[in-house]
């Protein structure tokens, strides 16, 4: 079937039509002592994509090479300058595309090398051929993409039909020139890796008579895919990990990449930071394993940091840690690249995470009005202690003599426990003491953000002679290893 015709004032002596294989048909009448020159001179790289032969996505610049990857469909597009040498001459030329691997820039390098492009059905062991896109109708007639200094008549889409590819054209002037352009829908099948190509178009019969390539179109299939080098891993710097009380503690794991296919074939990067007795495979976990769904990269992509908010309860495996003490705290960094193949390292020693001793505490104690010989009786005030630390604790309290001038309450007029008293009685109380004493409250280590509390109850007795007026003092509490 020939197709796709665009007419131009002709004068026909003969019409030469040729049906054969998958060339592409460019079809002129020539008169006698006339001659025409077809020359390849620009093209360009699409993506196979976009609504209309005329819209897809450029993998580069007009006449700049671009990659395209094993099994990747693709668009590429030929501009082609017919010249005619004398008025009213016209002459029919019916053309095929070719790809060689060892071609020179202007397509005359590659003898013998040259393959022409099969179609699907037709597609044994080339390294490209046409397909059949959905991006583009066979036949859509192109506009100007490619030159903006000759006259554009036109050219078409062509994915796969097999049909020839017909373009009427009569020069209308002396040394007339016009422009059109074509674009190929293909795929790459099985070319080498790392292996260059260049494309041109010829004369179906194999000869180049009268045709020209200013320029051969050019790609880069690259090598072989292999996955990212991770390497150099490290945790916190490879220091120990001190956590921030009662809050988060941003945490980082680094590495540095590298990628065999370069730098721009390194797409994204996860990791896990965690505790070595639960493994990378761990599940999400604030205590003991922590997720980092996206890295950050660096220096063209050749380090990678991955930074976790570490919780304040996070195990501990320092020598101070009652359960973890032999083990530590790892991380391991995974990145993907285009193809979706992995690298992955871990650290290859990992480091300690601190034992965090603290403890938030209600700021007062207010004993209210007692008067002097007089106590608190069964009336008690709280302190409500809260382990702000990864692990469980015990306090130690001391205190300073309350005063007001020159009266003064001695500290050990205090007495306090982990429950209500009243204080003449008191069995389990303890006097407060202006040296830090040991207190058994055990305060559990928290397991998630909720406050892990306990209770300390405090009686007062105002010895006789003591002034009117507010007296005032100051308790410490510390927290301690259970």
């Amino acid at each position: 079937m020939v197709r796709r015709r665009l007419y131009i004032k002709k004068f026909i002596l003969f019409t030469l039509v040729c049906l054969v294989g998958v060339s592409f048909v460019i079809e002129f009448v020539h008169a006698m002592g006339g001659s025409a020159i077809i020359a390849q001179e620009h093209f360009r790289l699409y993506d196979d994509d976009g609504t209309t032969v005329d819209n897809a996505t450029p993998k580069a610049a007009v006449d700049a090479s671009s990659t395209v990857n094993v099994g990747e469909k693709f668009h590429i597009r030929l501009g082609a300058l017919q010249t005619f040498n004398q008025p009213d001459t016209d002459l029919a030329r019916t053309i095929k595309l070719q790809y060689s691997s060892d071609a020179a820039g202007d397509c005359t390098g590659g003898t013998g090398s040259w393959v022409d492009v099969p179609t699907e059905s037709g597609w044994v062991a080339q390294a490209f051929r046409q397909i059949t896109t959905d991006n583009f109708t066979d036949g859509d007639t192109t506009t100007r993409q490619l030159d903006a200094d000759h006259t554009h008549i036109g050219g078409d889409g062509v994915d796969n039909d097999g049909s020839p590819v017909t373009v009427n054209i009569t020069s209308g002037a002396s040394q007339n020139s016009e422009h059109a352009e074509w674009e190929w829908a293909l795929e790459e099948k099985a070319g080498t890796t790392g292996q260059s190509y260049w494309f041109r178009f010829i004369n179906s019969d194999d000869t180049t008579t009268n045709i020209t390539w200013t320029i051969c179109a050019a790609l880069t299939v690259p090598a072989a895919n292999a996955p990212p080098v991770v390497s150099n891993v490290a945790l916190d710097g490879g220091t120990a990990i001190t956590l921030t009380e009662n809050t988060t503690k941003a945490v980082s794991a680094t590495a540095d990449v590298s990628d065999p296919n370069g730098a721009d074939d390194i797409i994204s990067a996860t990791s896990t930071i965690y505790r070595s007795g639960v493994g990378a495979g761990c599940t999400a976990d604030d205590e003991n394993c922590y997720k980092i769904a996206s890295c950050t990269f660096s220096g063209a992509t050749s380090t990678v940091t991955c930074t976790a908010n570490i919780q304040f309860f996070a195990d501990p495996t320092d020598a101070s840690s009652t359960a973890y003490s032999a083990q530590n705290w790892l991380a391991e960094i995974t990145v993907t690249d285009s193809a979706s193949a992995t690298g992955a390292s871990s650290t290859l020693s990992g480091v300690e995470l601190n034992t965090l001793w603290a403890i938030d505490i209600t700021a007062t104690i207010n004993y209210g009005a007692v008067s002097p010989t007089a106590d608190t009786g069964s009336t008690n005030q709280s302190v409500t202690v809260t382990n702000t630390g990864n692990a469980a604790i015990d306090i130690e309290a001391s205190g300073t003599d309350i005063t007001l001038g020159g009266s003064t309450i001695g500290v050990a007029n205090q007495k306090y426990a982990t429950s209500t008293f009243t204080y003449s009685s008191c069995t389990v109380c303890t006097a407060l003491s202006s040296t830090p004493a040991a207190y058994e409250v055990d305060l559990l280590k928290p397991t998630s953000a909720t406050p892990v509390t306990d209770l300390i109850y405090w009686g007062l007795a105002v010895p006789n002679g003591t002034a009117q007026g507010v007296h005032s003092g100051t308790n410490t509490f510390t927290a301690i290893g259970d």
